[in-house]
């Protein structure tokens, strides 16, 4: 996978950026939401007009990045399908006489259809995936930090007592 990565590290860094901007619309969005209620709670009407223009900014931004995301992923995925095809048709080719009729055609067909699929929906999505869900988490962290010291911890006082909570009565 690293290999393919290498490959194409444009296009992939293009649509890990893509996708990190997509990721990071529920940020925005609570941006937005404090916006908002942080006017309508002080009841100050004179920054209504700002918060509109957030709001549209925002849907343009959401609709933006959505439909970047999914053309970009969609480009890699096709890019990284190609390659690995052409890199399988090749190994496949540059087998001997007897080796090449030791296995059914039914396993070359295999390797085509299921086996690109496969490295395409458990290592490529997942590892993109993986990726952007971090560092949205630390840009969410930050966030609430900014926002509020005491709700980010006992967000994380939350969040260690779910894992722990589990591991203990498990052990019983």
């Amino acid at each position: 996978m690293i290999r393919y990565i290498k490959k194409n590290k444009i296009l992939f860094c293009f649509t890990l950026i893509i996708n990190l901007l997509t990721c990071l619309t529920p940020l925005f969005l609570a941006y937005i939401i404090e916006n908002v209620s942080g006017i309508f709670l002080n009841q100050d009407e004179s920054k209504i007009t700002v918060s509109l223009w957030l709001i549209v900014a925002f849907m343009i931004y959401q609709a933006m990045f959505s439909y970047l995301n999914s053309r970009y992923k969609a480009k890699y995925r096709q890019k990284l399908r190609a390659d690995l095809s052409k890199d399988i048709y090749r190994s496949i080719f540059n087998q001997n006489h007897n080796e090449f009729y030791e296995n059914s055609i039914g396993s070359y067909l295999s390797l085509f259809t299921n086996d690109v699929k496969m490295v395409d929906d458990n290592y490529f999505f997942p590892f993109l995936s993986m990726i952007t869900q971090c560092v949205v988490f630390l840009c969410i962290c930050f966030y609430l930090i900014h926002v509020n010291w005491t709700v980010f911890f006992m967000m994380d006082l939350i969040a260690i007592f779910t894992i722990a909570v589990p591991r203990l009565f498990a052990k019983i």
